[in-house]
């Protein structure tokens, strides 16, 4: 990439050579192809074109029903800085880029049959799963045609792959729930992709309790059984999950608290079921079609029956509020007092479906880090003391 006014992070410049190649990219100027980098190239969070004219304001806002009330009136006004020729005021770097056939954005033109588009990126939150997601934008019709994952790692490859295999099973209509359409599922240079339709322009974050029903639904995609823990497919496959992981920091430690588990809880039989993986607010909307549920990376079948309403709790304390690791456990533990009457298992069942819970929490995080993703310094380790306490 060539010299520009401020060094980019490493995410940018990647997402630059990625995109365009080495050399098409580079920091200010302005061109027939000039993005405007969000907030800035140090620390990229959203990547908006400068052309057309006023598209960056209409992507900025548009979906505001899916953003908190401070993120939308954020972006409503860096929207009407852009539009008013203001941006110099946001204090945000340019990008300009030779733009042709041989790119990433030339590809998914292409492939997608819609020469004229506008791109937007966002990287989302720093954290294992981070990666670009492109939003294409229609300027004659002033709307969204797609969102497109990329998978640019081992671990978001993994990801975006297994959405898109999710997508591909939920192709036919579902009951309570919509789901995506998978527009494409490619690969360039070595980026998983996964193109999918976008959200209604109404849709709207369901920020409360989540809809039970919808939950319940998920999880009768593959057909329910009851079976014993230890001999379970779910067993099975979490241990060559964690045999994958041998070498990798952790490793030992989880797989001792597996054996205990196992020791433990073996002989239980519970009810498993299907699950979304990733069930939250921020993936969840309600438009006037009806209720949609998004990102569906962390897919899975067979696991424990509850995993995606004891996630809503964990992830709503962890996350949304902020948490620490043993706050957002203990509203697990509560959400899982509740399970029975809301599914059809036992007091016990519960009890033991909650420690598994956390168990699968602490796996996922491993593989991302034997995977060379990183962890989250707020989970990991702090989350092995408070798993070893509420099993003991």
């Amino acid at each position: 990439m060539r010299p520009g006014t401020r060094m980019p992070s490493e995410d940018l410049d990647r997402m630059l050579t990625s995109f365009w190649g080495p050399g098409a990219a580079r920091l200010g100027g302005s061109g027939e192809a000039s993005y405007l980098v969000l907030p800035n190239a140090r620390e990229p969070r959203y990547i908006v074109p400068l052309q057309p004219a006023g598209a960056a304001g209409a992507i900025l806002r548009s979906y505001p029903g899916m953003r908190t009330l401070g993120v939308r009136w954020q972006r409503q006004a860096v929207g009407a800085a852009i539009g008013e020729r203001l941006r110099w005021t946001l204090r945000a770097d340019t990008v300009t880029v030779d733009e042709g056939e041989d790119s990433l954005i030339g590809h998914l033109r292409w492939r997608l049959d819609a020469a004229d588009l506008a791109v937007a990126v966002s990287f989302g939150r720093r954290g294992p799963n981070r990666k670009p997601v492109l939003q294409l934008w229609d300027p004659a019709r002033r709307r969204s045609i797609a969102f497109v994952k990329l998978g640019w790692d081992e671990h978001t490859r993994a990801l975006v792959r297994n959405e898109a295999r999710a997508l591909r099973a939920l192709d036919r209509p579902q009951a309570g729930f919509r789901a995506p359409d998978l527009l494409l599922e490619s690969e360039w240079r070595g980026i998983a992709i996964t193109a999918i339709t976008p959200l209604p322009p109404d849709a709207s974050m369901i920020r409360g309790a989540p809809p039970e029903a919808v939950a319940r639904a998920i999880g009768r995609l593959e057909a329910p059984e009851r079976e014993t823990l230890g001999r379970s497919r779910y067993w099975r496959a979490l241990r060559r999950r964690l045999d994958a992981c041998e070498g990798s920091a952790l490793h030992r430690e989880v797989a001792a608290r597996v054996r205990g588990v196992e020791a433990r809880a073996g002989e239980a039989e519970i009810p498993f079921g299907a699950w979304h993986g990733d069930w939250v607010p921020w993936n969840l909307a309600r438009s006037v079609a009806g209720v949609y549920v998004i990102d569906w990376e962390h897919h899975a079948d067979s696991v424990p029956a509850g995993f995606d309403l004891l996630h809503h709790r964990f992830q709503r304390a962890f996350i949304a509020r902020r948490r620490s690791v043993a706050q957002a456990v203990g509203r697990v533990e509560l959400e899982a007092s509740a399970l029975p009457g809301k599914l059809d298992l036992s007091a016990a069942e519960a009890a033991t479906i909650a420690p598994l819970y956390v168990l699968e929490m602490i796996l996922r995080a491993v593989e991302a880090s034997a995977r060379g993703a990183g962890v989250n310094k707020r989970f990991l380790p702090a989350i092995l003391s408070v798993f070893d306490e509420l099993v003991s």
